[in-house]
């Protein structure tokens, strides 16, 4: 008897060991698309990104559609249904205001054993006649790729593919009425 809970014990040492070697956290939440102007439309979407034993970078930088694949940031793209949308002028940031963030060379770099929030905002403007050729939109991230390091090694970790659909805003009818909402504080 004493034998198996000595198995037992030396497997859950060895589990809980190995464990933080391969677990990330990493969760989307409250996305929201908003019509602030009659041809404007704010996206944002907040996740959380953090691993137990490795320290990442994440992008400041958002680049539609990967137009510049050589450059640093998440990237997406504007949507109508399941089409792209190729209209408008779009700029877009991802901002951080944890405390465990710290900006080095034009990132975001978070320490080991650390999760931090993120949030993208995005303005997508259309002129009238792109409006009027629009039905619905919503804002989808295609890509987040990080460095994450520790003392041994540096590699790539990225959202996995079937995991993207969740970094997704709401659909807009972007001839709505603009709604503001405004927090003044205390």
């Amino acid at each position: 008897m004493n034998m198996n809970k000595l198995k037992l014990a030396l497997t859950l040492i060895v589990l809980c060991l190995s464990l933080p070697t391969m677990a990330s956290a990493y969760s989307v939440s409250n996305q929201t698309a908003t019509l602030v102007a009659p041809n404007t439309i704010l996206y944002t979407m907040t996740y959380t990104f953090g691993f137990l034993n490795r320290e990442m970078h994440m992008p400041i930088a958002a680049n539609r559609g990967g137009d510049n694949p050589d450059f640093f940031a998440v990237t997406y793209e504007l949507m109508d249904g399941e089409q792209t949308l190729t209209i408008g002028e779009s700029n877009a940031i991802i901002l951080s205001s944890d405390s465990d963030v710290t900006i080095t060379d034009g990132k975001y770099h978070l320490p080991k054993g650390r999760n931090a929030e993120f949030t993208f905002v995005g303005l997508l403007t259309l002129e009238e006649s792109e409006l009027a050729a629009l039905e619905t939109t919503a804002l989808q991230i295609t890509d987040i790729s990080l460095p994450i390091f520790n003392e041994e090694s540096e590699s790539v970790f990225s959202v996995p593919a079937d995991e993207l659909p969740e970094y997704r805003t709401p659909t807009i009818d972007p001839q709505g009425t603009p709604t503001i909402s405004v927090y003044l504080g205390k």
